[in-house]
């Protein structure tokens, strides 16, 4: 058993604490478990990353004392709560320690503290991480300056070689404990008895202790929220999604955007006609609120010290998604992130973020559709509707929206029947309905379903109802759109905006169109 606590040398006697390479790490006789949420992995590799990758872009770390066989170390704090032997390490924020002497800038620790504080009232500090293949000498007198604000913080010594693409992190983790060394009282560090959680998914509401994935803005700066996902490791999106910096009214937002919404640029704008769609391909990350916004883009005092420090704590490894080149130039310049703008793409999800923004961000409240975005324009003159874009509000463009899901549903479907069947008809020209009809014909025959299993047979019967109820559903929305249009023509003053009222046929219709969809959806 451990010696008990006696007290510690004043700081600078001739009693100082010797370095760990004299007195190597021992272990504790505790047994803790420490429960490790997405988050802290989330912000710990985007960490590590960009920080090397920086380094590797300036081709110079001499000054860092990172090399090629040796990365530069980073410091941060992790921050959670502490349940008799279980430790829940919740979120982290990053540290400015100098590697050679362990300088810490208090400062700056003790501004983000209070910044998290004021976000994660029911959080404390519970440690620190660093990276190293082993602790060394300077790393005791950083965790000394952590004393004053946990009498017990953990260290947590993460391998230099971090996989980005793997979430569990490589961790040793260490304690302080007070020994006798050659009968001098010794602060050393000790490895307990520990198992390490990864908490792969995010836990229902109810289930958390401290409420720290739905943060609210209650004074002026940062709201770090990260939303539950539901059956998804919140933390795999923060890492696999691009990041978008965009500004809202009333400052910016950081986004999380799916890979999969730039394949087809002409299709972004129905990402976000319909809110489970959205939901699936965007993830909000946080927010700050900015009264004066002209400094942002000023190429000599931009982007200014919060929104910079807003996005290097949330920027990850691939280009930072911005709505203009000048902020790309400021950004790129004062902070050394590599940028990415696109005049296709960025202006079509700037419109599909604007649609949605009131969902994502509470302050909000403007609900935006105007001015139409240009493929979302096109789609609806390719569909034949002559409405003036003054005269379309959302509803419309929802409508337009799920005319268009039931078209590529239908078009999927049909390629899925024509190809178990394009042997049966081939060289016929014929068009959907009638290949479907012609295939419902086909299975009636009891030859016609033998040559196929049970589970292929299900599917095809399946989709074969499917693709009818999206024939008729496509029918039934081209309907209703046009009476839209039509009561749109109807109205004496078209400058004033859609109509007040949609004819209750246009209204009834709508209603269960999207009654339906919901159901379609879940199944």
């Amino acid at each position: 058993m451990p010696p008990p606590p006696v007290p510690l040398p004043a700081a600078g006697s001739s009693h100082a604490v010797p370095s760990v390479e004299s007195i190597p790490p021992s272990t504790s006789d505790l047994s803790l478990t420490f429960r490790i949420h997405p988050a802290v992995v989330g912000n710990i590799v985007a960490h590590y990353t960009r920080v090397n990758d920086q380094d590797a872009d300036c081709g110079d770390n001499s000054s860092s004392g990172a090399t090629a066989a040796q990365p530069q170390r980073i410091f941060g704090c992790v921050i959670g709560l502490q349940h008799r032997k279980k430790v829940e390490i919740y979120n982290s924020f990053e540290l400015v320690v100098d590697p050679a002497s362990g300088a810490l800038d208090r400062a700056l620790f003790e501004k983000k503290k209070k910044r998290y504080k004021n976000l994660f009232p029911n959080l404390n500090v519970k440690g620190w991480y660093s990276t190293g293949s082993h602790v060394q000498g300077t790393d005791m007198g950083i965790h000394m300056k952590l004393l004053d604000v946990d009498d017990s913080p953990v260290f947590l010594l993460l391998s230099p070689t971090i996989n980005p693409s793997q979430m569990d992190l490589p961790i040793t983790i260490y304690e302080s404990d007070r020994r006798f060394i050659n009968e001098r009282p010794r602060l050393i560090f000790v490895r307990p008895k520990h198992t390490i959680e990864f908490v792969k998914k995010a836990m229902s509401t109810e289930a958390q202790s401290p409420n720290h994935l739905h943060v609210e803005e209650t004074a002026s700066t940062i709201i770090a929220t990260m939303p539950p996902e539901e059956g998804e490791d919140a933390n795999c999106k923060r890492c696999t999604f691009r990041r978008m910096l965009f500004e809202t009214p009333s400052g910016f937002a950081m986004f999380g955007i799916d890979d999969k919404v730039f394949r087809h640029p002409e299709d972004i704008w129905a990402c976000f006609t319909n809110l489970c769609d959205a939901k699936d391909v965007i993830f909000k990350i946080g927010s700050i609120k900015f009264e004066n916004k002209s400094i942002v883009w000023n190429v000599n005092a931009g982007p200014g010290e919060d929104l910079g420090n807003f996005i290097l704590q949330f920027c990850n490894r691939k280009g930072l998604i911005v709505q203009d080149l000048q902020l790309q130039q400021v950004i790129e310049t004062k902070l050394r992130i590599e940028c990415w703008f696109n005049e296709q793409i960025v202006p079509e999800l700037t419109w599909g973020l604007n649609f949605v923004l009131h969902e994502f961000v509470s302050e909000e409240k403007e609900q935006y559709h105007l001015p139409l975005s240009k493929e979302l324009e096109k789609k609806i003159k390719t569909y034949g509707f002559n409405v003036s874009e003054r005269m379309i509000n959302r509803d419309f463009i929802k409508m337009v929206g799920r005319l268009k899901y039931l078209e590529d549903t239908s078009d999927d479907l049909f390629k899925f029947l024509h190809y178990k069947f394009d042997h049966c008809f081939s060289g016929v020209g014929m068009s959907k309905t009638e290949y479907v009809t012609g295939i419902s014909n086909l299975l009636k025959e009891p030859s016609g379903v033998m040559q196929y299993e049970m589970a292929v047979k299900q599917d095809i019967f399946r989709a074969i109802d499917s693709f009818w109820a999206a024939y008729t559903q496509i029918h039934n929305v081209r309907s209703c759109l046009r009476s839209m249009e039509a009561a749109a023509h109807l109205q004496k003053n078209g400058v004033m905006g859609f109509v007040k009222r949609l004819p209750w046929p246009a209204a009834f219709t709508f209603g269960c169109l999207i009654a339906m969809g919901v159901v379609q959806r879940k199944r």
